[in-house]
């Protein structure tokens, strides 16, 4: 009957350990109990663990960085070379107001360079109102132009007729008049707003 090797006390059914392969009774069969040569690292909670355990505990020792001084722990602060490199965050509202002010930017310019166009179209679509009494003469400048309208003909014995001159042409346009009536003559646009009795108001606008 095999006998403890530790005690020497036979035993009918012996407990094998694991780590030195010796028989022993069931008081002595952990490794502690025996004194076992080949018995694993204790921990520091007094249980035995395998090598695979051993090296993930001195990985997340690492880790952590844990000491103990007595009855109480401390966590040591990592050094600046062991500290994780954390990324900024990319200054999305920054680069927003540097788009906002670039796109501002560019508006302002565009609206000086179009400026005289703006100018001229703003004035090519406005009438400009001339008041014309029968048989005078009234001098209009569109476009550093001078034209000259008479109402009436030329004794003022017609009025029903408005004649337009571009700068001192002899060929004056004759136009009839009903009112609302729109003319183009001379490169400007002519409409009859109001017809009185001794005169009347048209809108003259350049093309």
């Amino acid at each position: 009957m095999p006998k403890c090797e530790q005690c020497g006390k036979e035993v009918e059914l012996p407990f094998e350990c694991s780590f030195c392969g010796h028989y022993f009774c069931a008081e002595h069969r952990l490794p502690e109990n025996h004194n076992c040569p080949n018995q694993p690292t204790r921990t520091p909670l007094g249980s035995w663990q395998t090598r695979k355990e051993i090296a993930h505990a001195n990985t997340e020792k690492q880790t952590s960085k844990l000491a103990s001084e007595g009855d109480y722990h401390f966590i040591k602060e990592a050094s600046k070379s062991e500290k994780l490199e954390t990324k900024k965050p990319f200054p999305i509202r920054k680069v927003s107001i540097f788009l906002a002010v670039i796109m501002l930017v560019v508006i302002i310019g565009t609206i000086i360079l179009l400026a005289p166009n703006i100018s001229s179209l703003i004035q090519q679509s406005t009438y400009t109102k001339l008041t014309l009494p029968i048989g005078a003469f009234v001098y209009s400048t569109q476009q550093n132009v001078q034209y000259t309208f008479r109402y009436g003909g030329l004794l003022g014995d017609e009025p029903n007729l408005l004649q337009v001159w571009v700068s001192g042409n002899a060929f004056p346009k004759d136009l009839s008049i009903s009112k609302g009536a729109t003319y183009t003559a001379f490169a400007i646009e002519i409409k009859i707003s109001e017809i009185h009795e001794d005169y009347i108001v048209i809108l003259v606008k350049p093309l």
